[in-house]
């Protein structure tokens, strides 16, 4: 049943408990839940739920088990908080905006039920309390959440400090059935092709200025810092002779969007706690199952007997901190936020550094003020990962 069954709520509980008290000197930032709601577009990855859209009780079992994960959040932020009152504790969300296609109310209308839709969890998580919205949208569904005593007082009680999200691109909505047609790859969520978007031979938008209008949206909404903790392109890159890759492509793609995101900082005085990129040593794509980012094709790169990916090795020694942030994250659940240029000194021979150097690369790296020391534990786990590499 995994999240559909309220009893691993505890279970967290005793995780979160765990990692907090072993971490509570060294790590300040955390986060509960990644992408929390991509549970409803991704059932299974999300939340362990392995039931089918086309099932009746579809809605039922996946709302209830966001639910399960939202108490489960409260639940880490009350640990968290008494472990150490100053831990910073926020959220996650996969963001875009959805653009209304015209300027047919009908359109603007159907974009802000789009938006309304996706904020229901991190309303939940930042504000205390699910919205009307929400509770309207469950009635007309039939939910019926299992919600138990205490549950409302919990969530009202230990609200995220702040929001994190991820951004690759924006959405478009319609009422108009021929426009409905022309369906392009949103990252699990469906959205309209914009015809005033470029677009990669995969199919994703790319929309940097979309950026700074979530980042609007989100901050207009919550009132709390942003994080941006995913931010990046998927292309089958060309490996030259020397092992080198040039990708002046996803250097423009960085600065674009970073671009905007000072923007948001500067001239809309949002606060954005950092921005974190992702892909640079990418997953096989979960949405479409690509080879993404920098991992190769069988023929132009190896696997190991255990049948995990072998990671280019020069990029493994530019992004280990993706490296790093990816492996914790992977777990779903409480992601301990690091500095770059602290792991890569500890853990990264000198021989290693020259690509990190590199100013356009380091231009794309931008990390929190405050700094917090890696643990020792983990520096072990990345001086193994780094010793496979090398052999």
């Amino acid at each position: 049943g995994a999240w559909a069954d309220r009893r691993l709520i505890a279970l967290y509980e005793k995780y979160a408990a765990t990692v907090f008290d072993r971490y509570r000197n060294l790590v300040k930032y955390w986060m509960t839940f990644n992408e929390i709601n991509m549970i409803t577009h991704i059932p299974y990855l999300g939340g362990g739920l392995l039931v089918d859209k086309d099932d009746p009780e579809f809605n039922q079992i996946v709302y209830n088990a966001a639910h399960n994960q939202l108490v489960a959040s409260a639940c880490a932020v009350r640990i968290g908080k008494k472990i150490n009152p100053n831990f910073r504790i926020g959220c996650m969300m996969a963001a875009g905006s959805f653009y209304p296609y015209s300027c047919n109310p009908n359109d603007v209308m159907e974009a802000r039920i789009s938006n309304n839709k996706n904020y229901i969890f991190p309303d939940v998580q930042l504000n205390g309390c699910y919205s009307g919205f929400a509770r309207n949208y469950f009635a007309k569904l039939g939910i019926t959440l299992d919600e138990q005593p205490g549950d409302d007082e919990l969530l009202a009680q230990n609200t995220c400090d702040f929001l994190g999200f991820s951004y690759y691109s924006s959405r478009l909505i319609s009422t108009d059935p021929e426009h409905l047609k022309n369906v392009a790859d949103g990252n699990a969520i469906t959205t309209l092709r914009n015809p005033y978007l470029q677009i990669t031979k995969w199919g994703r938008q790319i929309d940097p200025v979309g950026l700074r209008v979530t980042m609007n949206d989100l901050y207009d909404r919550y009132h709390k810092p942003l994080f941006i903790v995913e931010n990046g392109l998927g292309v089958e890159d060309t490996l030259e002779v020397d092992g080198s890759v040039h990708d002046p492509y996803r250097v423009e793609y960085l600065d674009a969007h970073i671009t905007q995101m000072k923007k948001a900082v500067l001239e809309d005085g949002i606060p954005c706690m950092g921005y974190l990129v992702w892909g640079i040593i990418d997953l096989v794509s979960a949405g479409g199952g690509e080879i993404t980012s920098l991992l190769r094709p069988v023929s132009q790169r190896e696997v190991n007997t255990r049948g995990r990916w072998l990671l280019a090795q020069h990029r493994f020694r530019f992004c280990l901190f993706a490296a790093f942030s990816q492996a914790v994250s992977g777990f779903q659940h409480l992601i301990a936020l690091q500095s770059i240029n602290q792991l890569l000194n500890i853990a990264v021979p000198l021989r290693t550094r020259q690509a990190v150097d590199m100013r356009q690369r380091r231009s794309v790296l931008v990390m929190t003020r405050e700094v917090q020391p890696v643990s020792v534990n983990l520096l072990r786990v990345v001086r193994l990962l780094l010793r496979q590499i090398a052999h």
